[in-house]
């Protein structure tokens, strides 16, 4: 299974000072490429840059696993974490998300 990788940290927020610049990431892992999502699960993440008034910024990373047709979400298998909005914290954004993908086979 190819690994998640992230865009440079710069890429996801070009101006820090400008929330509204900030790029979303988002990817799959386990797709079939002639099936689709049809008969496998596929690991679904995204990533983005957390503001919040009066906080510091953190880098928000989702993930959800979709079981093979049909579609229905295991609430089981869903999770979210809060990182520091840094290059150390883009590392380990990138850390978690494979260790939860490497659950999933």
């Amino acid at each position: 299974m190819e690994p998640i990788t992230l865009p440079r940290f710069d890429w996801f927020c070009p101006d820090i000072e400008q929330p509204w610049t900030f790029n979303i990431y988002s990817a799959s892992r386990g797709t079939d490429p002639s099936l689709g999502c049809l008969d496998t699960n596929t690991f679904n993440c995204k990533v983005k840059i957390k503001v919040e008034e009066g906080q510091p910024h953190k880098i928000h990373a989702s993930y959800y696993i979709l079981p093979p047709w049909p579609l229905k979400r295991d609430p089981n298998k869903v999770g979210e974490a809060l990182f520091d909005c840094t290059q150390e914290g883009l590392e380990e954004t990138v850390k978690w998300l494979n260790d939860e993908l490497s659950k999933m086979y």
